[in-house]
């Protein structure tokens, strides 16, 4: 009788050690990541339990690589070599190919941006229409007076003194 009561006890003192260790009696398994993996960095995911949160292990994974689509054809610019231009469709990196050693020459617009006077410097810029570039801006000479030819009497002459008369400048 001793014997079947120490097996008992012995019994009780083993199932309460396993309950101390575990709040589970049957642990819900799943895997979680830690971090996930991506196109250049690795990942880690864990094992544990859904209920309790007991860890089982941990699992490293590569990184995926990038995956890229199909080249896209770019034309050349001002600003850029012609190049096929693919783009990973996970992270969004882009990889360029180039084709050829030329940019097209810039497309530039030329804009008064005050005009001259014979009084007044003007002001007038260059600009790229199709990119950034532009020379600044710069100082515009100031213009020949603009006369226009129809003379204005000031003063009429008389037989003892000299008229005066005037053309006036357009500007």
């Amino acid at each position: 009788m001793k014997k079947i009561l120490s097996i008992i006890i012995l019994a009780l003192i083993f199932i309460g050690a396993l309950s101390l260790n575990s709040c589970c009696i049957s642990h819900d398994r799943d895997y979680v990541w830690i971090k996930e993996p991506s196109c250049t960095e690795s990942g880690i995911r864990a094992e544990v339990c859904t209920k309790c949160g007991k860890e089982f292990g941990r699992y490293n994974f590569e990184e995926y690589g990038h995956s890229y689509d199909s080249p896209e054809y770019i034309d050349a610019s001002c600003t850029e070599r012609a190049h096929n231009k693919t783009t990973c469709y996970r992270c969004g990196d882009v990889q360029k190919e180039y084709i050829g050693d030329y940019t097209l020459p810039h497309t530039i617009e030329y804009t008064v941006i005050k005009e001259p006077t014979c009084q007044e410097n003007g002001i007038a810029s260059e600009k790229c229409l199709n990119c950034d570039y532009s020379t600044g801006e710069y100082e515009l000479s100031k213009v020949y007076h603009n006369y226009t030819g129809n003379w204005v009497i000031e003063t009429e002459a008389t037989c003892t003194t000299e008229g005066e008369k005037r053309d006036y400048c357009t500007f």
